[in-house]
């Protein structure tokens, strides 16, 4: 199985319509930070989120989502620097 376009980039693509992961580039180490989106319910759960997430969160935003969940995958600083 492949990666669907929109992720396997050599940048990060943001939110896409309709697909069910948003991918945002953050930061000095350029970490990925990720979006599970529920397109009907309008709720996203964020994954591994970042300190630097205003971009992202802005995308959510005008994509008319709301932040429900947050996922770590570890617990590197420059993967959980973004939780309050």
């Amino acid at each position: 199985m492949s990666l669907p376009n929109h992720l396997a980039q050599q940048s990060a693509q943001g939110i896409k319509q309709g697909e069910p992961v948003a991918q945002y580039e953050i930061g000095p180490y350029k970490n990925f930070v990720y979006f599970i989106l529920n397109w009907k319910s309008k709720k996203a759960i964020i994954v591994d989120p970042h300190s630097q997430l205003d971009q992202a969160i802005k995308g959510l935003t005008q994509s008319e989502f709301e932040l429900t969940t947050v996922l770590l995958t570890h617990t590197h600083h420059d993967h959980i620097a973004g939780l309050p």
